[in-house]
This record gives structure tokens, C-alpha cells and sequence, in this order.
């Protein structure tokens, strides 16, 4: 192939003309051969010089240079050795073929000198020995002609031979220097020439005949003395570094027409000189003195004296004539003296050297006049002593001051700006910062520390300052505060502040200085929110809020002071405007808060947030631990209720003494019927109006029993029956206690619209968790004094139901439901968000108690919970997986992440439900099913083991037609219940099971849910789990509640690999809510997304 390569573009790829006149060199010198690849994209060489190197070449197709490497590894472009191997190329590329092996001409293939298996060159030290490349040569594989690369064959043995000799005489080379620089234009400020000899020296005439005689072995005759043997003869090694450098030199002449060598003399640039000397160690002669040259390093090269005469100053330079300056690029000095000596000069010595005497001529004396002492000792005398020492005449000596530079910083307010002088002070001399007057100008600063002054005057080129004559100035009011916030705290780490008493009126009031506080207001019935801030007109207070909101950093009082707004500093008042949805009356600059919002103040005045005042204390006493009011219970329930019911109580009368409701949220089990009741009969006592309870169907006939059972006085009616009847009760009844169920009053609700009840108490209440539902609408209508609802599940799936009770027993406190999704509903779901969460603990905790049984009840037996993994029946299974490929079929599969439409919901969910039946047993809803169920097995071993070992059972199932099979599998040692048996009926199987009746009790999880006490077991199994723990629990505590005496085992039959796996992962996210409301705990998703619903189709 041709290879696309020139002598130019090999030297553009170096970037160095003396790298690529080194490469030149060798390829002259025939060091290069090719040894792999010549016609090819990849090229191997071996360069030899004092060790052998090796380079690798890789080519594109069209012939460019793509890589190149070098075991030499100096430097990251092309060096010599591959400017060698490319210069090579250039010549092979037209004449060989390539060969895939190749057998080695001499002497690499000579076992004496080289490794066959590594190839390297073998010296008598072995540390010194090179890795060329290890390479496998096959002199079998080609049978073609192997072609020599090089033909001078007789001369590579010759050199080899020659280099290879150590008996040869060591000869000197002397070079001999002469300065010639006279200004910095000059382009060759030294010129060297040779001597040459062993025991005579002899001058050469001629250095490129030399170099080329001794290059190539020839004799030359010097004198009678001495004829050049270059075969019998070798420099120094010192000196062979000098020949090589002068025949990069004489490359350079060749490749650019420089004339650098010219006879008997090389001319040497500036860059050349240098690189001669840090190269080559020799003895260098001075050739205008004959003698040899010393090279050191020295600090002091003047001697400086400073005088004063009668009209001006001067600083001679006593030995300037023995200097000689060699120009503005070379770092040595001449100093003739006894010897000739160069001095090598630093860098920085270099340039004082440059700008003290830029005609490069060592003037004798620096005049100046008395004014200009002090910048002669500003900046010419610290550079002198750089370069050497500087003796000052006794008289002017008496005149500097040496002293530490401080700051001095004077400050002003005129004019509505504040106005700033900046001073350097040494001692006792002060110079302005900006004019750079000295106030004692008889007076010199020995030393300035300018470096230190410049740092420090740089911040005055910023914001917020503007330099006007010689002062400095802040103009506006943004600037101004920043610089008294700021700017003077940063000022007096480094200055000494001078006020006037303008400027200390000047000030920044911060967030410590501000008060807020509330008050009650009697005739509104309100709170009421105020600032307080000395100098604060009250009728600023919608400004400040404004500026606050706007973000801005300050608000300027009318007296000219600044309040600092910072981040959060009325978060307080930001947060109670959003969280009870108020705002700031424009007349009377207060915000207006609900009363009960009392309690979420005094959250914030324990954090320290907020300063309550003129809020009577008792009305702070609401909280749970401290609702110990004083109350007379009735005798005969005293030793009835347990100190936490009796403290119940005492809360229920707090809420009602000042006008509000509440939620009564006890575990289920604990009594909330009991303390409602105690409370009913206290407040019946007082002498107050009818109340109004409403209960689900089943548990209207309890409330009539614990309501005989509990008060002695209190009487009762049912609303039922017949409308005209129900309407006769509601408005005329004499009964202390109207009892109704949820389903009857939605068909009287029209009948409520004109009573005035004292209360109103809902018990189960989470039937009105939908706000939207009928239910949850007409409850709300009817009028009462006091609201309060029973449950033990106030938040079973979402933050909503939550909201809906409340909005019955605190209309408005939370807000409307849109603030409400908003606010907390929405943010619920994400588990970073705990802010919020618990933001909302505090406001609904006065309004709402909840004890659980292992708070309160120590002697209560704890359950113990088990989950039992069944496997399916074979037909089960195929049934389960064909109706999990027809679901995900229908619904999933093209299903991206954008939610389910309202139809395609309602349809999956049917199809979910089908998966828990055919866990549960298939003939749940296929009529023609014989194939068993894996789980119905397990429950009638688990039964009967159970009945052996005298235990008796709950069973729970969703599924009245799956508790139908169950009844008919296990026979008739059972009692049945659903949502068809009669109440009355209800309450007569519940005592005949706890009186000790039957071993068994199924029960659908919907009816058996609530308002049943089974404490005749102590074994509870849910045979089909559902999706809400909340409504499990529940029903657990039929049996797990006051009265047990013994260890409660609750069991779930889980099938494997179902549906039911993912229920119970989902029950714990559902609990994990709940006890974040309601207690500690973590959030949940509440919505199932495409992913969740996918997920639980995996078998």
C-alpha cells in the first residue's frame, strides 16, 4: 500500500524541529530496521542506537498515520526513534512486499548477541539489559524469498564492531565561549569554538570536516602532535552529548538554512546556549581570557549603596563593571573577576536583571529626588535586595519606619448613604487606601506590604460598594443592608471599625427581636394572630407579610431601620394562614384563627415557634395526658371503670365544655360503648337535651342492653318500624337516647331537619368514611350541639375516610376536602414527605383518643398470629393460571402506565375476586367443580386438631357460599352466621356459643365484622384473607377482647403462589397508614398503580 507521508508531515507530527533532526540523524546513519509488515497497516522496527528500541506503526487503509509507539515511552508525540522508523518507511514502502514471517538479518539473528526468544541485546551487566519485543519468528510457515532490508551489510558489521570496542584512547574536546551580546536583538549572543587533542590541543578549523571525519572512522591530521583516529579514539561521554547536540545543530542548518555552524565557530541562540550547558558537563573556557569558565549559583550578584546628596538621592551600583548581561533569554550572568565566573540567575532575579537594565548594560547609578524616596523604597528597593545587598546611608535610615500593616476603617451615614475610608497604617504613617497620601510625609514605610493592601482593597470593587473621590461609598437600601449584615461583621475580622454616631443609629433587627403572639378575643368567640417588633407600626404588618412572601431579604421599618427576612422566620404564621385557610384582615391587620386551633399553637409554643398569651390555661388542657379534670362519675360505674376509661370521660366533658367533638377511637375490645354511656349519664345529669345515637343495624339491640345494663336512669327508644311510628318517635319521643341505624335514617332524613339535638353519636363510624356517600351526607345535616363518633378503624384505606369523620365532629377544622387531598392526602404518599404527616398528627390529636389493648389492658393475653402456606389441588392450579393469562390477556398486557378506566376497574376487580374464590374453592362459583380445594383440606385436618385438643374456633371467609361448603364438610358441630340472621337471632347463637355450645362458629367476615363479643374462643382462623387488615383485626377481636382469659392464636390460610401472597404485602402497607395517622408508623401508596395491579398476577 502507499503510505501518506512527506518530511513535512513527519515534522508536523513531531512539533519539535530538534526531535525530528534526531530522527533524521539516525535514519542517515542507517540505525532503523524494519522488521514486520513493510506494504502493510501495521509496521514493526527496531532502532538501534545506545540500546536497541522498538516502534510499532499503525496505518488506516488510505495510508494515514492512525497510532505510533515507542518502548522508549519519553513522550507522548512522535520521538526520534519513530521519526527514524517513518523516514525509513518512506523509502522501503515503494520497494518491499509484506511478509507475514520473517527471518532476521545479523546480527539479530546472532544467539551471541540477542535472545531468539525475547530479543534482546545482551550486555556484561545484565541490569542493563533492554526488552526490545518479544516476538515468535516462524522460519517454517514462508517459503517465499526473504528479502534483505538493508544492503550495506559489510558496514553494519563494521559499526557494530567499532561500537562494540572498549580499548579505544579517550581524547578532549574543549569548547570555548565568547559574549558577544551587546542588545537584546541580537539572535546569536554567544559564539563557541573547539579545541581539540590528548596531550597537545589543537584549534578546529573546520567543524563539519571534524564531525563528518569522526563520524565516519576517517583520520584527520590536526598537527604534529595529534591526527584524529575516530576507529582508535571516542570522546568523553560529556563530550559525545556536545557532538550529538551540534549535529542536531547541524540538521536544523540543513532543514531550515539557519547558518549555525559556520567554519570554525557555532553561533549559538539563546535557547541553544542553554541547552548546551544543562546537556553538556564540560570544562568551558572564557576565550577573550583564556580561562576556564566557573558556573555556580549566588543570591548577592551587586553591591547597592544608597546616599543623598544636596539635591537628589542616588543608589550606586559599586561593582557594576564587572558584570556582563547575555540577554534577556539566557539566565546566567558574566562576572569578570579574577576568573571568569557564570552566575546562574532564578527566573525572578532574571526579570529584576531585565527591567533594571533592559539595554543590557550595567548602568552604574539610580538618581532620583526626595518625594520619589518613597516609591524607590515601594518598589525598587525590595527587588534589589533580590539580587544583592543594599547598604542606606545612616541620615536617611533615621527616616523609615518599620511597622506591621493593620487597617483602619472609618464609617459614616450622611445623606441616606453610608460613606467608608480605608487607611493603611504602619506605625505611625497613614496612607489612604484610595488617594495614597501619607498623613506624616516626613516619614518613609520601610516596607509596604502591597500584596496584603491590594487584598484587601479589592473587595471595595464589588457589591455593594461605590468608590467616589477618595471614599467609598453604599448608596441604596439593598446595598445598605447588605453591608450592615454582612459586609462590617466580614470588615471587622481584618480592620479596626471607626463609627459615628449617625451611623450606629443604623441597624438590622433580626428574627430574635421579633414577637408573635395570639389572643384570645371573647366577643368573636376567635384567636387572634399579632407581630410585635419595636419600632413596628402595627399598620405594617400586610407589608411585611407581603415582602416576606415575595422573598425579598428585608423590610425597612419607618425609622430607616431594616428587619431581616429570613428563610422560615414567619413560617409560622405562613403555615397557620395556609393550614386553617385564613388570611390577614386589611382593617385590622390581625389574623383571624379557629379556636380549636389552640391546641396546634401550643405545639408550637413548646417548639419555641410562637409566645401564647391571654389563652386561659385550662383551655390548653385538652391535651390527652392532661385530661384529668375533676368529674363526678356515678357510683355504681366507679369500680366499673379502668382508670383509662375513666379518663376517657374526663376528655369527652373537656371537648364539650368548650364547643367542640371528637372521635373516640379505642381498640376494639376496650369500651368505647361503656364510656360513652358513663359520659351520656354525667351530661343527662346536668340537665342537657336529647341525643341521638345511630349504630349499624346489628348493633342497635346492644346499645339498648349496655344502656340498661350500664344506667340506671337513662331511658331509650328505637327508632323502627313503620314511618309514621318512626316519625311520632323522633318528634315527640320523652326517651333520653333515640338509637337508629344508619340504613333508617337515610329514610328519615327529612324528619331530622327541625330537631335540635345536645348530641349526636355515631357509632362504627367509618360507615360515613365516604364523604360522598348518602349516608355521610344526611348525617352531617342533622343539628347538634355536640358531635362525637365511636370507631376502631377511623382510616381503613386512604386519608379521605379520615377527613369525612372529622368533617362530621369538627365541621371546617380540616379544611375543605379539596385543601385537604392537597395538603396532606396527596403528600401521604410519597414516604419522604413526613412533614406533613405529622403536622396532621397534631392537629388531630386533642380531638381524637385512641388507646390500644396492649397500652392499657397489661393483663389482656397478647395473640399469637400464623400464617399457613397451603398449596392448590392440581385443578386448582389450572384453574388459577388460565384465569390469570384471561386476565392479564384482557386488561394488562397493552396496559401502559396511564390508570384504569372506571368500567375496566370494576371488571378487574371482578376478576381479582375470582382468583380468591378459586384459592378458597372453586365451587365458589362454578357449580360443576369436583376438583377439591387444597385449602378445605388443610381446614378439616386443622379442625379437628383443634377440636382434639380442646380448643374452640372462629372461621372467617368473605364468602357465605364458601362457609356454606365448609358447614356442609365439617357437619353440624357448628354455629352459622351471615348478613340474613335477624339480629335477635344474632344476639341468642353468640351466648349459646359463649355459654359453651359447638366448637365452631362461621361467621362471613361482613356480618361477624363488629358489635359481636365471642370470647368463648381462643382460636380465630381467616380462611380467605381480605385486602384491609384494619377489617381482619376486627374481626379477630371478636374473640380477642375484655373477658378473654386465654391466649388468642390467630391463624391465615395463605395459598401458595397466589393472590393471597400479594394481599398480605398489601395489608401491611394499608396498616402501615393507618398507624401513621392514627399512631407512629410510615405511608403508604393508597392507590394501586398498573405495576401493583400487575404484580399481583405473578404466580
Amino acid at each position: 500500500m502507499k503510505y501518506n507521508l512527506s518530511r513535512s508531515i513527519i515534522l508536523n507530527l513531531t512539533g519539535k524541529p530538534q526531535v525530528f533532526s534526531a530522527g533524521l540523524t539516525l535514519y542517515q546513519k542507517e540505525k532503523v530496521y524494519i522488521t514486520e509488515g513493510v506494504g502493510a497497516q501495521s509496521i514493526v522496527s527496531i532502532v538501534m542506537e545506545d540500546q536497541s528500541y522498538d516502534v510499532k506503526l499503525k496505518f488506516s487503509k488510505l495510508g494515514d498515520l492512525l497510532t505510533s509507539k515507542c518502548s522508549c515511552h519519553k513522550t507522548l508525540k512522535p520521538c526520534r526513534h519513530i521519526v527514524a522508523s517513518l523516514l525509513q518507511l518512506m523509502d522501503d514502502g515503494d520497494l518491499l512486499e509484506r511478509v507475514d514471517t520473517m527471518e532476521l538479518p545479523w546480527p539479530f539473528n546472532d544467539s551471541t548477541i540477542y535472545d531468539q526468544s525475547k530479543i534482546k541485546i545482551k550486555r556484561a551487566d545484565p541490569t542493563e539489559t533492554a526488552v526490545v519485543n518479544e516476538r515468535k519468528f516462524d522460519q517454517t510457515q514462508n517459503k517465499a524469498e526473504i528479502k534483505v532490508i538493508h544492503s550495506d551489510f559489510d558496514g553494519i558489521i563494521k559499526r557494530f564492531r567499532q561500537k562494540g570496542s572498549t580499548s579505544k584512547a579517550e581524547i578532549q574536546l574543549i569548547p570555548y565561549l565568547e559574549f558577544t551580546a551587546t542588545h537584546h536583538s541580537n539572535e546569536y549572543p554567544v559564539r563557541m569554538s573547539f579545541k581539540i587533542g590528548s596531550e597537545y590541543l589543537y584549534v578546529i578549523k573546520d567543524i563539519l570536516h571534524f564531525m563528518e571525519a569522526y563520524n565516519s572512522g576517517e583520520s584527520l591530521k590536526f598537527g604534529s602532535q595529534f591526527t584524529l583516529q575516530s576507529q582508535e579514539m571516542k570522546l568523553s561521554s560529556e563530550g559525545q552529548n556536545l557532538m550529538d547536540l551540534l549535529e542536531q545543530f547541524h540538521e536544523e542548518q540543513k532543514f531550515y538554512g539557519i547558518p549555525v555552524i559556520k567554519h570554525s565557530v557555532v553561533q549559538l541562540t539563546h535557547q541553544n546556549f542553554i541547552r548546551i550547558l544543562e546537556n553538556c558537563k564540560l570544562d568551558y573556557h572564557d576565550k577573550k581570557s583564556n580561562k576556564k569558565i566557573k558556573i555556580r549559583t549566588q543570591s548577592d550578584l551587586f553591591q547597592f549603596e544608597l546616599i543623598q546628596n544636596a539635591s537628589h538621592l542616588e543608589c550606586n551600583i559599586l561593582n557594576h563593571v564587572d558584570f556582563k548581561l547575555l540577554g534577556h533569554h539566557i539566565n546566567y550572568v558574566l562576572v569578570h573577576r579574577e576568573k571568569p565566573i557564570l552566575i546562574k540567575t532564578t527566573i525572578e532575579q532574571q526579570t529584576i536583571l531585565n527591567t533594571l537594565f533592559p539595554q543590557k548594560v550595567v548602568v552604574p547609578k539610580i538618581v532620583f529626588n526626595r518625594t520619589q524616596l518613597q516609591k524607590y523604597v515601594d518598589f525598587i528597593l525590595p527587588n534589589l535586595e533580590k539580587i544583592g545587598v543594599v547598604e542606606i546611608h545612616p541620615e536617611l535610615e533615621k527616616l523609615f519606619i518599620q511597622g506591621e500593616l493593620e487597617f483602619e476603617v472609618y464609617l459614616d451615614y450622611n445623606g441616606g448613604a453610608i460613606q467608608i475610608e480605608v487607611l493603611f497604617r504602619y506605625g505611625a504613617v497613614k496612607i489612604n487606601g484610595l488617594t495614597e497620601d501619607n498623613h506624616q510625609s516626613d516619614w518613609i514605610v520601610g516596607h509596604r506590604d502591597y500584596a496584603k493592601e491590594t487584598a484587601f482593597m479589592e473587595r471595595f470593587e464589588r457589591y455593594p460598594y461605590h468608590r467616589l473621590g477618595d471614599h467609598i461609598k453604599v448608596l441604596r437600601d439593598h446595598e445598605i443592608f447588605e453591608f450592615l449584615k454582612t459586609e462590617i461583621v466580614d470588615l471587622e475580622q481584618s480592620a479596626t471599625l471607626y463609627r459615628t454616631e449617625r451611623f450606629s443609629r443604623r441597624r438590622i433587627i433580626t428574627g430574635d427581636k421579633i414577637k408573635q403572639s395570639i389572643k384570645t378575643n371573647e366577643s368573636s368567640n376567635l384567636l387572634e394572630y399579632e407581630i410585635e417588633i419595636e419600632g413596628f407600626e402595627k399598620e405594617d404588618a400586610l407589608k411585611l407579610l407581603r415582602a416576606y412572601r415575595e422573598k425579598k431579604k428585608y423590610y425597612k421599618l419607618r425609622n430607616g431601620d431594616f428587619l431581616a427576612l429570613e428563610a422560615g422566620q414567619f413560617e409560622t404564621i405562613e403555615e397557620l394562614t395556609h393550614l386553617f385557610q385564613t388570611k390577614m384582615n386589611k382593617s385590622t391587620q390581625i389574623i383571624d384563627l379557629p379556636k380549636a386551633s389552640v391546641y396546634y399553637l401550643s405545639q408550637l409554643m413548646d417548639e419555641g415557634r410562637l409566645a401564647l398569651i391571654d389563652v386561659p390555661e385550662d383551655v390548653l388542657r385538652l391535651n390527652h395526658e392532661k385530661a384529668t379534670e375533676p368529674l363526678e362519675i356515678p357510683e355504681h360505674l366507679v369500680n366499673i371503670l379502668r382508670p383509662y376509661q375513666s379518663k376517657g370521660v374526663y376528655w369527652l366533658n373537656q371537648l364539650t365544655m368548650y364547643g367542640f367533638g371528637g372521635i373516640l377511637a379505642d381498640d376494639m375490645g376496650l369500651g368505647k360503648t361503656l364510656q360513652m354511656l358513663t359520659f351520656i349519664r354525667i351530661r343527662k345529669t346536668l340537665g342537657f337535651g336529647r341525643i341521638l345515637i345511630v349504630a349499624p343495624t346489628s348493633l342497635i339491640y346492644n346499645w339498648a342492653n349496655e344502656i340498661v345494663k350500664f344506667t340506671d336512669s337513662l331511658t331509650y327508644e328505637i327508632v323502627e318500624g313503620a314511618k309514621e311510628n318512626r316519625e311520632k318517635i323522633i318528634k315527640s319521643s320523652d326517651a333520653h337516647i333515640l338509637i337508629t341505624s344508619y340504613g333508617v335514617l337515610r329514610k328519615d332524613q327529612e324528619l331530622y331537619g327541625q330537631c335540635n339535638f345536645d348530641m349526636i353519636v355515631l357509632d362504627e363510624a367509618q360507615h360515613i368514611k365516604n364523604e360522598g356517600s348518602l349516608t355521610s351526607k344526611v348525617v352531617k345535616q342533622i343539628p347538634a350541639k355536640h358531635k362525637f363518633a365511636l370507631t376502631g378503624t377511623p382510616l381503613e384505606n386512604h386519608l379521605g375516610e379520615l377527613w369525612s369523620i372529622f368533617d362530621f365532629v369538627m365541621p371546617s377544622y380540616l379544611g375543605t376536602r379539596y385543601h385537604f387531598r392537597e395538603e396532606f392526602e396527596k403528600k401521604s404518599e410519597s414516604e419522604e414527605d413526613q412533614i406533613q404527616m405529622h403536622k396532621l398528627r397534631h392537629l388531630i390529636e386533642p380531638f381524637m383518643m385512641r388507646r390500644i389493648k396492649k397500652d392499657v389492658l397489661k393483663e389482656l393475653p397478647d395473640k399469637l398470629e400464623t400464617n399457613l402456606i397451603v398449596g392448590m389441588t392440581d385443578d386448582q392450579k389450572k384453574l388459577y393460571t388460565a384465569m390469570v393469562a384471561e386476565i392479564k390477556g384482557e386488561f394488562l398486557e397493552d396496559q401502559a402506565e396511564k390508570p384504569l378506566d372506571a368500567d375496566k376497574r370494576m371488571r378487574l376487580l371482578v376478576g381479582l375476586m375470582r382468583l380468591r374464590q378459586i384459592c378458597a374453592h372453586p365451587s365458589a362459583y362454578l357449580t360443576n367443580y369436583e376438583g377439591g380445594s387444597g385449602k378445605l383440606e388443610a381446614l378439616v385436618e386443622l379442625l379437628s386438631e383443634l377440636e382434639e385438643s380442646g380448643h374452640r374456633t372462629l372461621v372467617f371467609s368473605q364468602f357465605t357460599s364458601v362457609l356454606k361448603l365448609i358447614q356442609k364438610t365439617i357437619g353440624t358441630n357448628c354455629f352459622y352466621l351471615d348478613g340474613g340472621m335477624p339480629a335477635k337471632e344474632r344476639m341468642q347463637t353468640v351466648e349459646r356459643f359463649n355459654q359453651g355450645e359447638k366448637s365452631v362458629f362461621l361467621i362471613s367476615l361482613k356480618a361477624g365484622g363488629s358489635g359481636l363479643n365471642l370470647t368463648g374462643a381462643d382460636t380465630v382462623i381467616h380462611f380467605d384473607p381480605w385486602w384491609n387488615p384494619a377489617v381482619e383485626d376486627q374481626a379477630t377481636d371478636r374473640a380477642h377482647r375484655i373477658g378473654q382469659e386465654k391466649r388468642v392464636h390467630v391463624i391465615k390460610l395463605i395459598t401458595q403462589n397466589s393472590i393471597e401472597e400479594k394481599i398480605l404485602a398489601l395489608q401491611g402497607r394499608k396498616k402501615a397508614l393507618f398507624d401513621q395517622i392514627i399512631q407512629p408508623g410510615e405511608t403508604f401508596l393508597n392507590k394501586l398503580t398498573i405495576d401493583e395491579i400487575k404484580s399481583l398476577f405473578t404466580l
